[in-house]
């Protein structure tokens, strides 16, 4: 296992909890980003076994970055009280 990042599990716990909230709102959009932060688990799992090249790596990344970003901002619209 040399060489697979301690990081890893930080991504996949991140990707689970971002899957939990969005389970919160039902709506097309956020079936959507469930099922796009759902593809990034399963890549994120897979890399507990098998390092990623680093550009793939840094890609998939910045996409659960941008997916967290979107999420939030459709959370804070659905959420109770919000216009």
């Amino acid at each position: 296992m040399g060489g697979i990042s301690i990081s890893t599990p930080l991504f996949v716990q991140s990707a689970e909890d971002l899957i939990s909230r969005l389970a919160r709102v039902d709506s097309e959009p956020a079936r959507a980003m469930r099922a796009e932060v759902q593809e990034l688990l399963t890549l994120f799992r897979g890399w507990e076994h098998h390092k990623p090249p680093d550009e793939i790596r840094v890609t998939k990344i910045r996409q659960l970055f941008d997916l967290q970003r979107r999420a939030m901002d459709l959370l804070t619209k659905s959420a109770p009280g919000a216009k």
